[in-house]
């Protein structure tokens, strides 16, 4: 893969996990909570209306997530955009570390409260950012 598409592949990947993180950053806002209801029952499997948004924690929660993620996927599309030319193997094993780092605290966190289904969710952002990463041209070096 050369260096300009393993960049627009970052950075749509970056957009990406900003746009899932706005989705969670705006969950304490009505009509979005009741499309958020559903998902987290979903993740909390079987689906059966147990999980319940709304209360003050969650929704400080929420947005404090949400506003660490866009800063995440931030992140990542600056690395991908100057990064990669400035300094590549940096920028390239930062976000490995980053993507993997956050792979590994969300999915045991999610295991652990009970939350498996969100693995499978974590290991698509997971692959949209580790994929151009194995492709590239030097990805050798990184």
């Amino acid at each position: 893969m050369t260096l300009e598409s393993e960049k627009k592949w970052l950075k749509a990947a970056a957009l990406f996990i900003i746009a899932m993180a706005f989705v969670v950053w705006v969950i304490p806002f009505y009509p979005f909570n009741v499309v958020m209801q559903f998902f987290g029952d979903l993740l909390f499997w079987p689906l059966d209306g147990s999980q319940q948004l709304g209360d003050d924690i969650t929704n400080l929660l929420a947005v404090i997530g949400g506003g660490l993620m866009i800063g995440f996927g931030w992140g990542i599309y600056r690395l991908a955009d100057q990064g990669l030319d400035i300094a590549p193997d940096f920028a390239r094993k930062t976000m490995k570390q980053m993507i993997w780092i956050w792979f590994i605290t969300d999915s045991v966190g999610s295991v652990l409260v009970g939350a498996p289904l969100n693995v499978i969710g974590n290991s698509v952002f997971l692959g949209l950012v580790l994929y151009p990463l194995s492709q590239s041209n030097t990805a050798a070096t990184a």
